[in-house]
């Protein structure tokens, strides 16, 4: 995979980023995501993978509300594991991660390119700001979708993997626990492609089950 940073701006081709929040786990209705037209494959996906995923979310992109990722999420508390839905309208990628402390640098995510279909890529990024493959490859990939221009992943990971370069997923239940912040990124070119952060992070609970 060819290094690169996640994405607000990409040069030549068409990417986007979300550094987006989730104000509160009241599950959202799927049909309204993605402006509420034009995303019958993703509503599929939606009945096919993810249905029994109680928290549901979609983050739209500053410069258009109907552009944006949608995710959806089930934690298992006794098995450790969280389950996870990512879909963007994208030809090329897809990526989803957590950030701790609200930048690029320190983050920690995962990264789906279409150019290989059959597997997702644990990735974490250091002073550079470019992700480098984690050596602990923690992330899952369940089962994922290209279609009608809409990528569309469930992955899996556990809560917490004792891997340094992992975030770990904490119960944020509490008033006193930050509540975790998030990023997502996608585009239309074959691999992932370099970008620069324009926004910042905003928080999202998670720890609903």
């Amino acid at each position: 995979m060819t290094p690169s940073s996640i994405i607000s701006l990409c040069v030549s081709v068409s990417c986007a980023l979300i550094a987006g929040a989730i104000p509160s786990l009241a599950a959202s209705n799927p049909e309204d995501f993605f402006g509420g037209q034009d995303h019958q494959a993703y509503l599929e996906w939606v009945e096919q993978s993810v249905k029994d995923f109680p928290n549901s979310y979609f983050i739209s992109s500053s410069a258009n509300p109907a552009q944006g990722v949608a995710i959806h999420w089930k934690i298992s508390v006794q098995e450790g594991y969280i389950d996870l839905g990512v879909a963007a309208k994208a030809k090329g990628w897809l990526s989803f991660g957590l950030s701790d402390n609200g930048g690029m640098t320190g983050s920690d995510m995962f990264l789906f390119e279409t150019a290989n279909p059959s597997i997702v890529t644990d990735a974490y990024v250091q002073d550079t700001r470019l992700p480098q493959d984690d050596g602990c490859q923690d992330w899952l990939l369940v089962d994922s979708s290209i279609e009608s221009d809409f990528l569309m992943v469930k992955v899996r990971r556990l809560l917490v993997t004792g891997d340094t370069q992992d975030i770990p997923i904490r119960n944020d239940s509490g008033l006193d626990t930050p509540v975790h912040r998030v990023i997502a990124a996608w585009g239309d070119s074959g691999e992932v492609c370099t970008i620069r952060l324009l926004e910042g992070l905003r928080p999202i609970s998670i720890s609903k089950a």
